[in-house]
């Protein structure tokens, strides 16, 4: 039986909800303003059940983006979801925002090296890299993206395959044969399917103490002594 799942993506500049039916998107909302994720969230949970045709109590799970990302973002993301699953009763699901990207470019393009990217400051990103079976072969890093970041992956004459927000920034290092470029704002609609493999799995997240995966520590300045 396919499960009724609603996944919220929060990492990035726009909110994103959708309503899935097993791998089928049945609805999708989107923010239409950068980082006001505070404000819209419950409004696209609502638009989404109601263009589903589905109310609150049909779910059978939420699914939440877990980070790397905007630490702000994440934490209305993830208090979101856990007031839902709390008051319905029903699982959660978290899943890594590098994972997501890797899953929605490895549909696309098989049999290749995937590296996802989520853009951070100056020439840093959130980076993790995976095999064609979804392996990890590279950990989850912040990177400061150097000419010699990929030598390792050259000689395999795989497809190195870049997917995310990171990929802009990477363009002007990489120019070989081998790179492939996916340049992709993450969605809700990236969450289903490893949200989907997780669900079946009963991977749930603790509603108490689970915290999202911020990879660095927020950067937080003090303010100045008069």
């Amino acid at each position: 039986m396919n499960p009724l799942l609603l996944s919220l993506e929060t990492s990035g500049e726009i909110c994103s909800v959708c309503i899935s039916y097993g791998k089928d998107v049945l609805s999708l909302q989107e923010s239409t303003e950068s980082y006001s994720h505070a404000s819209e969230i419950t409004l696209l949970i609502e638009k989404a059940l109601q263009t589903a045709g589905k109310e609150m109590k049909n779910l059978d799970g939420v699914v939440v983006s877990d980070g790397p990302g905007s630490y702000t973002g994440l934490r209305v993301g993830l208090s979101a979801a856990k007031g839902l699953c709390y008051g319905l009763g029903i699982p959660l699901v978290a899943v890594n925002s590098l994972d997501a990207l890797a899953y929605f470019a490895q549909a696309e393009y098989g049999d290749a090296l995937y590296f996802s990217m989520i853009d951070a400051r100056r020439m840093e990103v959130y980076m993790a890299g995976y095999d064609a079976n979804m392996e990890e072969i590279f950990p989850k890093s912040a990177v400061v993206l150097t000419e010699k970041t990929f030598d390792e992956w050259l000689p395999s004459n795989r497809k190195i395959v870049l997917c995310g927000s990171g990929v802009e920034k990477s363009k002007t290092l990489y120019t070989g044969k081998s790179f492939v470029f996916v340049e992709t704002v993450l969605s809700s609609t990236h969450l289903v399917l490893p949200g989907l493999v997780a669900f079946r799995q009963k991977a749930f997240v603790d509603l108490a103490g689970h915290t999202p995966f911020y990879l660095k520590p927020p950067n937080i300045t003090k303010p100045k002594v008069q």
